[in-house]
Protein backbone atom coordinates (compact mmCIF):
# COMPACT_ATOMS: atom_id res chain seq x y z
CA UNK A 1 0.00 0.00 0.00
CA UNK A 2 1.30 3.49 -0.87
CA UNK A 3 2.36 6.30 1.87
CA UNK A 4 -0.06 8.92 1.90
CA UNK A 5 0.61 12.49 3.12
CA UNK A 6 4.21 12.07 3.88
CA UNK A 7 3.90 9.53 6.46
CA UNK A 8 6.72 7.45 6.49
CA UNK A 9 6.75 3.58 6.85
CA UNK A 10 9.55 1.49 8.30
CA UNK A 11 10.78 -2.09 5.79
CA UNK A 12 12.04 -5.22 7.41
CA UNK A 13 13.62 -8.06 6.75
CA UNK A 14 16.52 -6.43 4.54
CA UNK A 15 16.75 -7.58 1.68
CA UNK A 16 19.98 -7.13 -1.22
CA UNK A 17 21.93 -5.47 0.87
CA UNK A 18 19.96 -2.57 1.34
CA UNK A 19 18.96 -1.48 5.13
CA UNK A 20 15.72 -1.69 5.04
CA UNK A 21 15.14 -0.91 8.74
CA UNK A 22 15.46 2.89 7.76
CA UNK A 23 12.64 4.86 6.83
CA UNK A 24 11.09 5.06 3.25
CA UNK A 25 11.83 8.89 2.18
CA UNK A 26 10.61 10.81 -0.41
CA UNK A 27 12.83 12.77 -3.02
CA UNK A 28 12.46 14.22 -6.82
CA UNK A 29 13.82 11.84 -9.61
CA UNK A 30 13.38 13.53 -13.12
CA UNK A 31 10.98 15.77 -12.68
CA UNK A 32 9.18 12.77 -10.50
CA UNK A 33 8.22 12.31 -7.11
CA UNK A 34 9.54 8.82 -5.76
CA UNK A 35 10.49 6.96 -2.50
CA UNK A 36 14.17 6.34 -1.33
CA UNK A 37 15.40 3.31 0.56
CA UNK A 38 18.55 2.65 2.01
CA UNK A 39 21.30 4.26 3.24
CA UNK A 40 24.22 6.92 1.98
CA UNK A 41 25.95 3.60 0.84
CA UNK A 42 23.19 1.74 -0.93
CA UNK A 43 19.51 2.76 -2.25
CA UNK A 44 16.88 2.01 -4.41
CA UNK A 45 14.01 4.47 -6.05
CA UNK A 46 11.06 3.83 -6.83
CA UNK A 47 8.34 6.09 -8.62
CA UNK A 48 6.26 7.37 -6.47
CA UNK A 49 3.19 7.11 -8.88
CA UNK A 50 3.59 4.36 -10.61
CA UNK A 51 5.42 2.27 -8.46
CA UNK A 52 8.20 1.27 -10.49
CA UNK A 53 11.68 0.30 -10.30
CA UNK A 54 13.82 3.73 -11.28
CA UNK A 55 17.26 4.25 -9.96
CA UNK A 56 19.57 1.77 -7.72
CA UNK A 57 22.76 3.91 -6.18
CA UNK A 58 25.81 1.67 -4.82
CA UNK A 59 28.53 3.43 -3.17
CA UNK A 60 31.83 1.80 -1.89
CA UNK A 61 32.61 2.97 1.53
CA UNK A 62 36.00 2.20 1.11
CA UNK A 63 37.54 3.39 -2.00
CA UNK A 64 34.53 6.08 -2.57
CA UNK A 65 33.54 4.48 -5.80
CA UNK A 66 29.93 5.21 -7.17
CA UNK A 67 27.81 3.27 -9.44
CA UNK A 68 24.34 4.62 -10.68
CA UNK A 69 21.81 2.69 -12.84
CA UNK A 70 18.65 4.08 -14.04
CA UNK A 71 15.40 1.99 -15.43
CA UNK A 72 12.76 3.30 -17.61
CA UNK A 73 10.54 3.55 -20.52
CA UNK A 74 8.39 0.77 -19.00
CA UNK A 75 6.26 -1.68 -20.65
CA UNK A 76 3.58 -4.24 -19.99
CA UNK A 77 4.96 -7.43 -20.74
CA UNK A 78 2.84 -10.38 -19.73
CA UNK A 79 0.90 -9.27 -16.04
CA UNK A 80 3.96 -6.81 -15.32
CA UNK A 81 6.13 -4.25 -16.50
CA UNK A 82 9.45 -4.31 -18.05
CA UNK A 83 12.02 -1.57 -18.56
CA UNK A 84 13.54 -1.11 -22.02
CA UNK A 85 15.76 1.99 -21.00
CA UNK A 86 19.30 0.60 -18.76
CA UNK A 87 21.47 3.50 -18.12
CA UNK A 88 24.77 3.26 -15.94
CA UNK A 89 27.41 5.49 -14.91
CA UNK A 90 30.27 4.55 -12.74
CA UNK A 91 32.55 7.30 -10.81
CA UNK A 92 35.52 6.17 -9.21
CA UNK A 93 36.97 8.61 -6.30
CA UNK A 94 40.54 9.93 -6.26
Amino acid sequence: RPLVGGQTRRLRNGAGGFDLSLEVREAEWQGREAYVVGDENRQFWVDKEELLFVRLLMKNPNSGAEREITFGGYERLGGGWIAQHLGERRCRQS
